[in-house]
């Protein structure tokens, strides 16, 4: 259909125009369908007029009209070919001409040539049915002349090859009939012309043939079946009337019980029964399934015979055309042993005491089956491993009685299982556990968790301190049970137990009444009473043994020197003693015990601190050095002698010491001695004050911080730490004194640590456990015995005599009572009829026993009356039972008697007849014959006997009467039958009252309505209102539109009347178009409906009834054009790339724009953006031509996205856009550009030659070989060489490379040109200045101006020994050859004779005295200086300067050679002094390492804890170098705990070196005081909740002496070498990076313990003490 809309556009342009020198010519060719490809249709160069080879030189193009294209043009020989087989009939279809409109374009000038060729039709298409096969169904009650539609054959031939002619196969019965519709189309209709039989003939065969007028001659044909529908004329019919059939109680589900069939003459739908369940019960539809095609009757409830032993139900069979069918089933049920025994409890004793006697009565109980035979015989049995025994009574009763006696300590209950068993197959089992609680007795006394208690108290403890408790256990139960403690009356330590200790009665808890001390009284013991609450009262004692543990509060106390208030001690010692001489031994003792008792001795003040040492643990009083001269004749000691307790007390001691020549000289001026003592103990005592003032500030301090702490760390928890144990000491003797020493020994301490969590785990105070008794019977061996007792059914209940066994009577009783009674009616007075007293009753603890589920009466055992318990109905408790009986039980106990009671219940006249629906539907077809009889469901009446229902009636009627009948079991029947045929036009509905009446004194009746609908036959056809419908649509209206609504009527009623519509025989693609809905006949649309591929669609409609009868209609839905087609842009011819100096008036592109919708919808216009440097204009035939209008640069604009725009003039217009992309092509007309004005770059000095220095880059903005740059270098000169010496370059990457080493000091910077060029044909180029900067390294050495070192005599320089501090000796200069920072100079003393007495200025190079000069320094000073520049790495130069000493500078006559000899001398003794000090550090240096070894290898598996660091308190005493000034010998040793805190080995100390002091290595030369390199360190963080922990670090330093600010270089701890910390770092990091982390730890507090550092290339963290990288390394 697209081709024939340009077919018709078309032949408007069949006339020559010309617009803008543009010429149209038309062309007609013809050309038969189905020619091969290639084949010629014409040569076209002389419709043309063209010459050969002019069609390729105005470069001509074929532009076809279709979406293919089918035809090629030779441009060479001027023909015309078929490009592709043409079908005729699938491109135009049946239009009539069918033509394909091509144009040929030829440019160098613009001319169209519009060239039509029509396709000829031949006779290749036979005609053709949409189907092979029709099958039609048609009613044989079919009136003659009905008239069925036909499907036409197809062909898509035209004229004389098309369809002229159809025939059918001859029959009898159908004729065919053949009309001319519009548009010359052929209808067909099938007539019915003899009625038809189906039980003669129920299926025809006929052939319709259909015929065209070709050349040969073709034909189609199609199979026509022909079924005749039957019509339902007979009722189903069962094989039997009534079945039997027996059936298993709890048969499974879905079991079969019977199957039901009935047959049904009629045929089809009229034969397809249905079965259902007629008029039966609820309870039947529960129980059974009835499948409603099979007839299967199939299990679908629980079937129980005790519930019901037969059901009776009616199965109706209904066809398809709505006759009916019925039949009576009987189900008996056969019974099974599916009821387990019941045990039901009629008494039980419990508790019961342990002391019960044998014999007694525990627990009475029945056991009862539902079942029946032996299925309801029972036996009952118990296990024999209990101390009862099971004895059997009659009725299926039995007693539980005690064998043996009882413990409830061994066993405090028992828990009985009862088993009861059937006689039935397979045999059932039912098991009660019966639970006995045995109640106790007092038999039991309290027992003690443990034989004997200890408990510990510190001394001075506060009164009513908790000690401990005591706890005992009675294994009784409740009061029995209940313990309560006493003290038993007696003396502890000779004073009465309860001014001691006092115990609370309920819990145990035991109480300090008083205060205790140690020291006088260490331990006592107490007993304590436990006892029952059980009449009488158990009790049982316990010792309790109660420790006093020592606290210390006693202080050391000296027995040498005694102090008191005699002269003081003296001790002469000899002056010419060595170091290490014993003076004397200190002895003191402490009152307390364990490590409270362990002392140590310390020297706390001397008049010289260094002359006398004293032993910490044996109290000896030794020399630290000979006594000199210079020392005085009385050393003053005072002592300190310090216990280990917790806080600690300490004592002090005053020792003089008296030096003398000999111990010969009796005459000892003890005069003078007293007056210097009594001088120098003034001033002692003022020194002891301020000591004492200061002492007492700082314990008040450390109380108030103490106090604060405590507090603040109240609710903190235990910490996770490991226990530690201190080793045993076997040396130490048992009587715990050390005999050498005399002071007491050192005892064992342990400290329990608590692990993390340990509070509620391991220390959780766990209480005793019971001990565990056997519970097992002595008299019982381990085999369990079983016994059993039989019993047999229940006797009758017409129980006319009295049977005894085993002392047990059965008697029974028989009572009636008329239903409905009220509850508390009399039933009878029992005690006439057992023979039993007023009160027997409640004397023999009788009981009524009901034998059903609830208890309908009660027994009044005081007078003996039977009561109505709840009102009794009779149909409900026994149905259609003759005589309903309760059975009842009357039990007496002491001794066991059972009367049987049956009650008669009596029936009376409470219920009317009811049938299960109050209104009855009768559905029966009109044409029903007479006598037939349809079932009546009859009324149920739940009494019995005259009660029940007696007769039915019917209201009077002419159509109906009832039949009753009665069955086997007395149930009557009831049929309705029918006496006069029905008419459903005179009368649809009948309604009819059927009435049951019983025989009661007060007669009851119940009613049912009846309606007889009168159902219709199927006997009328549907009609439609138009047998053609005519409708217009427009094209793509949207899915579901309504198209046309059609609808037929039917004068039948209900499914008769039922239309339902269908497409009949229309093509395919109308249903994929169109939907037909089936009841409401709406057509409506379903696809794309497009006025392009079709402008009409023509279609047959039946209407089909619910008896088979249908009807038809066609019709004409005509589809109207819309506006849906874009307009279509087809390009040419294109050219790109575009020359970017083209002319104007270029052609770019040519285009053409079709539209495929027609009129208005169908007209084009169309336009580009005003942007680009091109014209749009418009030629013939909708063709466009794009040129240029200006001039183009493809440096600004390198492509153009050309957008055009074609619009239609439809409403609503449509719009279609084309976006052509055009390229221009580049001419060189632009030089290279560098991304910098002037490069400047950098060079380090002593570089290496052929170094990368940096590079340059140009850009060129042309394309391709345009753009490709290359660099160069200008000639010329840079510092006086040519520039290619220094520098080349790269001629691709423009790298600048460095081709000799350079020298900051001979060239600073030079500058060279370099050129970029373009590849260009005509190449262009620039130029840029590059600036070279050398940057200084540090390779020069500082050098020396003063003092010159050169191979002369060094220099010396005069110093008068009277100067004083701060004297300028004289000034140091020197310079360094580099620049900047390199050229920074910093001095330092590298070495001296004597290093604490100059000094020199680190910026500045001047020497100067750090102190006075004395006596006991050398005349000539030597001084090493040092000078360091600031470069990286530094660069660093000696000299030595060499300073005299002298009395004054008037002396012009320095004698060089004894000042050279006097050094010598004193160099000699200094190198011995120097040997001695190294030797001796030396050893204490190994010996530190020993026992650091010996400490880690025996401390190897404990691991650190949580502690907070300790410092001791600063000494204020002590001068800042370190140095006694009175003595001149060094300070006092120090002691420091560094304690680390838990987890501390992964984050401060991760990396610790050894526990030494980290001295200076200078040289063993040069004397003097050692130069200390220190680490700041911050304090580490106290976190919160931590507490101290038990393992400590002790760092001793015995030389080094710094007031306030002590520096360990804790970072040295753990690494075991004496060499300062190294850390590697790598030059390539960046700044930023973490080296190591610096510890340090002050002992000052607050902001006197802050540290801070300098800056440089690496920085310390003022805070953290992080030692990171400031910027990165460079050479």
């Amino acid at each position: 259909m697209d081709d024939s809309f340009r077919i018709r556009k078309g032949l408007y342009l069949l006339f020559l125009l010309s617009l803008s020198g543009v010429v149209c010519v038309s062309i007609r060719y013809s050309l038969p369908e189905e020619k091969k490809s290639g084949s010629l249709v014409a040569n076209v160069l002389k419709d043309l007029k063209l010459g050969p080879g002019e069609l390729s030189a105005r470069r001509a193009q074929l532009v076809s009209k279709s979406n293919k294209q089918y035809f090629q043009l030779d441009t060479r020989s001027g023909n015309l070919l078929i490009n592709e087989k043409i079908d005729r009939e699938a491109l135009c279809g049946k239009m009539e001409p069918c033509l394909l409109l091509s144009e040929i374009v030829l440019q160098n000038p613009l001319k169209i040539y519009s060239i039509e060729i029509q396709i000829e039709d031949i006779n290749d298409n036979s005609p053709a049915f949409s189907q092979t096969e029709l099958d039609l169904s048609i009613p044989e009650n079919a009136p003659t002349n009905t008239q069925f539609p036909l499907e036409s054959a197809q062909d898509t031939d035209l004229g004389e090859n098309s369809i002229q002619n159809y025939t059918l196969s001859p029959n009898e019965n159908f004729r065919l009939e053949i009309q001319s519709g519009r548009g010359g189309k052929k209808n067909l209709d099938l007539v019915l012309e003899k009625p038809l039989d189906r039980e003669k003939e129920a299926q025809f065969g006929l052939t319709l043939t259909a015929v065209d007028g070709g050349v040969p001659q073709r034909t189609g044909t199609v199979q026509i079946n022909i079924n005749v529908l039957d019509i339902n004329d007979n009722f189903p019919q069962f094989a039997q009337s009534e079945y039997i059939v027996s059936l298993k109680e709890n048969s499974p589900q879905e079991t079969l019980v019977l199957k039901v069939e009935a047959r049904d003459l009629d045929f089809g739908s009229n034969a397809e029964i249905t079965y259902s369940f007629y008029q039966v019960p609820e309870e039947i539809e529960h129980l059974f399934h009835l499948h409603q095609t099979t007839g299967e009757i199939t299990v679908l409830g629980p079937i129980d015979y005790e519930k019901e032993t037969s059901y009776y139900m009616k199965i109706k069979a209904k066809d398809g055309g709505g006759h009916t069918g019925h039949c009576k089933v009987l189900v008996e049920i056969e019974d099974e042993n599916d009821n387990a025994p019941e045990i039901s409890v009629i008494s039980i004793t419990s508790p019961l005491a342990e002391d019960s006697p044998l014999d007694t009565l525990v627990v009475l109980f029945s056991v009862t089956d539902q079942d029946s035979g032996d299925n309801g015989r029972t036996s009952c049995s118990m296990e024999m491993n209990f101390p009862f025994l099971l004895k059997s009574t009659v009725n299926n009763y039995y007693q539980l009685v005690t064998q043996m006696s009882l413990d409830r300590e061994k066993v405090p209950e028992y828990n009985i299982t009862i088993t009861a068993t059937d006689q039935g197959s397979p045999r059932l089992t039912s098991r009660g556990t019966i639970r006995v609680l045995v109640s106790d007795i007092n038999d039991n006394s309290p027992v003690f968790e443990k034989s004997k208690y200890e408990m510990q108290v510190w001394e001075n403890n506060i009164p009513g301190l908790l000690m401990g408790s005591v706890h005992a256990v009675d294994l009784d139960v409740e009061q029995n049970a209940k313990v309560t403690y006493s003290l038993v009356p007696g003396n502890a330590s000779g004073a009465p137990a309860a001014s001691y200790v006092s115990i609370n009665s309920e819990t145990g808890n035991l109480y300090v009444l008083r205060s205790l001390d140690y020291e006088q009284i260490k331990e006592f013991q107490v007993r304590v009473r436990a006892s029952d609450g059980g009449s009488p009262p158990l009790s049982l004692e316990i010792v309790v043994q109660v420790v006093i543990l020592d606290e210390n509060d006693n202080a050391p106390f000296f027995l040498y020197p005694l102090q008191n208030s005699t002269s003081p001690c003296n001790e002469l010692v000899p002056k010419s003693v060595e170091a290490g001489y014993l003076v004397t031994k200190v002895v003191a003792v402490d009152g307390d015990s364990g490590q409270n008792s362990w002392l140590s001795y310390e020297l706390l003040k001397a008049t010289d601190p260094g002359l006398f040492s004293i032993g910490a643990q044996n109290g000896e009083v030794k020399t630290r050095r000979p006594l000199s001269e210079r020392d005085t004749n009385k050393q003053r000691l005072i002592i300190l002698v310090r216990d280990n307790g917790h806080p600690p007390q300490t004592s002090t001691a005053t020792l003089n010491i008296l030096p003398v020549d000999g111990f010969s000289d009796p005459y000892l001026n003890i005069a003078s001695v007293s007056h210097e003592a009594s001088e120098e103990d003034g001033s002692l005592t003022m020194y002891l004050v301020i000591c004492l003032a200061a002492v007492s500030f700082v314990f008040l301090i450390c109380i108030i911080v103490f106090v604060v702490i405590k507090m603040y760390k109240k609710a903190s928890s235990f910490i996770t730490a490991l226990p530690q144990f201190p080793p045993a000491f076997p040396e130490i003797p048992e009587t715990g004194v050390d005999s050498q020493s005399g002071s007491l020994s050192r005892p064992y301490h342990y400290d329990v640590c608590l692990t993390g969590g340990s509070l509620s785990s391991d220390f959780r105070f766990l209480r005793p456990l019971i001990p565990v008794f056997s519970m097992g019977e002595p008299n019982v061996s381990g085999n369990h015995r079983i016994s059993s007792v039989s019993q047999e059914t229940p006797e009758p209940v017409e129980c006319q005599k009295q049977r005894e066994q085993e002392g047990v009577v059965c008697v029974s009783i028989r009572y009636s009572l008329p239903e409905e009674k009220k509850s508390g009616s009399l039933v009878a007075n029992v005690l006439k009829d057992l023979k039993l007293g007023p009160g027997e009753l409640s004397a023999r603890r009788a009981q009524l026993v009901s034998k059903s589920n609830k208890q309908y009466f009660q027994l009044d055992t005081r007078s003996g009356n039977l009561f109505v318990n709840e009102k009794i109905d009779r149909e409900a408790l026994c149905g259609e039972m003759d005589s309903c009986l309760l059975l009842c039980e009357i039990v007496l106990q002491n001794p066991l008697k059972i009367y049987s009671i049956e009650i008669l219940i009596e029936d009376i006249n409470d219920n009317s007849p009811a049938f299960s629906q109050t209104e009855l539907d009768l559905s029966i077809p009109e044409n029903a014959p007479t006598n037939t009889r349809f079932p009546l469901e009859p009324a149920q009446d739940t009494d019995l006997g005259e009660n029940s229902i007696q007769n039915y009636t019917l209201s009077p009627n002419e159509n109906f009467h009832l039949e009753i009948q009665s069955g086997r079991s007395g149930q009557k029947h009831l049929d309705l039958v029918l006496e006069k045929p029905l008419d459903r036009e005179k009368k649809a509905q009948l309604g009819l009252t059927l009435t049951a009446v019983d025989g009661g004194v007060l007669q009851r009746t119940g009613t049912v309505v009846i309606k007889v609908s009168v159902l219709d036959i199927n006997d009328n056809f549907p009609q439609f209102a138009e047998s053609e419908y005519k409708v217009g649509l427009k094209e793509n209206s949207p899915r579901d539109t309504l198209v046309l609504k059609v609808e037929a009527r039917d004068l039948d009623f209900g499914s008769n009347a039922e239309i339902t519509y269908s497409f009949y025989q229309v093509p395919e693609k109308i249903r994929h178009l169109f939907h037909l809905h089936q009841t409401t006949g709406e057509i409506t649309v379903l696809g794309q409906i497009d006025y392009e591929k079709e402008t009409s669609y023509y279609m047959n409609i039946k209407a089909t009834d619910g008896g088979g009868f249908s009807g038809h209609c066609k019709i004409l839905v005509e589809i109207e054009d819309e506006n849906d087609n874009a307009p279509a842009i087809s390009v040419i011819s294109i050219t790109s790339p575009l020359a970017e100096d083209s002319p104007p008036d270029t052609l770019v592109v040519l285009f053409s724009v079709t539209d495929q919708d027609s009129g208005d919808n169908g007209r084009t216009s169309c336009s580009v953006g005003m942007q680009s440097p091109f014209l749009l204009k418009k030629t013939l035939n909708s063709y466009y031509q794009l040129v240029t209008q200006s001039p183009l640069d493809r440096e600004k604009v390198p492509e153009y996205n050309i957008t055009i725009t074609a619009t239609d003039q439809g409403s609503p217009r449509l719009s279609s856009r084309r976006t052509i992309t055009v390229l221009i092509s580049d001419v060189n007309d632009n030089p290279p550009v560098f991304e910098k004005s002037k490069y400047e770059m950098q060079v380090w000095e002593n570089n290496i030659p052929g170094l990368l220095v940096g590079s340059v880059h140009a850009v060129d903005l042309d394309v391709e070989q345009n753009a490709k740059v290359t660099y160069s270098l200008v000639p010329g000169n840079a510092s006086g060489a040519p520039a290619a010496s220094y520098i080349s370059i790269n001629s691709e990457t423009g790298n600048l490379y460095i081709l000799r080493s350079l020298d900051y000091e001979q060239i600073k910077e030079f500058q060279v040109r370099v050129r970029a060029s373009d590849g260009g044909s005509h190449p262009l180029s620039s130029e840029v200045v590059v600036r070279v900067v050398i940057l200084d390294e540090n390779d020069n050495a500082p050098f020396f101006l003063y003092p010159l070192q050169n191979s002369t005599s060094p220099c010396n320089e005069l110093v008068p020994k009277s100067v004083e501090a701060g004297y300028l000796v004289t000034k140091v200069v020197a310079v360094d050859g580099d620049s900047g920072q390199n050229s920074w100079l910093s001095y330092e003393l590298l070495k001296a004779t004597d290093p604490g007495l100059f000094s020199i200025g680190a910026q500045n190079g001047e020497v100067k005295t750090r102190r006075p000069l004395t006596e006991r320094d050398t005349n000539k000073q030597r001084l090493i200086i040092l000078v360091r520049d600031n470069g990286h790495p530094p660069q660093t130069s000696t000299a030595t300067l060499n300073i005299l000493s002298v009395d004054g500078f008037s002396d012009p006559y320095l004698n060089i050679a004894s000042v050279s000899h006097e050094a010598s001398e004193e160099d000699g003794s200094l190198t011995m002094y120097l040997v001695i000090c190294l030797a001796a550090v030396s050893f204490v240096f190994l010996i530190c390492i020993i026992v650091f070894v010996a400490i880690k290898m025996y401390k190897k598996e404990s691991s650190f804890i949580t502690a907070l660091p300790q410092f001791p308190p600063a000494l204020s005493e002590i001068p800042e170098t370190g140095v006694d000034s009175q003595s001149g010998s060094l300070s006092r040793t120090y002691h420091y705990d560094v304690c680390l805190t838990g987890g501390s080995l992964s984050s401060e100390f991760r990396f610790l070196r050894p526990l030494i002091p980290v001295f200076s290595m200078g040289d063993p030369n040069v004397s003097g005081n050692h130069r200390i390199s220190s680490i700041s360190q911050e304090t580490p963080e106290q976190g919160e909740g931590q507490k101290q922990g038990e393992e400590v670090f002790n760092i001793k330093e015995k030389f080094l002496h710094i007031k306030k600010l002590y520096i360990v270089n804790l970072m040295s701890i753990f690494r075991m070498t004496p060499s300062p910390s190294s850390d590697l770092v790598s030059r390539e990091i960046e700044s930023g990076y973490l080296v190591t982390k610096v510890v340090a730890v002050n002992r000052d507090s607050g902001q006197n313990s802050w540290f801070s550092t300098g800056p440089g290339l690496f920085n310390v963290g003022a805070q953290n003490a992080e030692v990171k990288i400031m910027r990165p390394m460079n050479k």
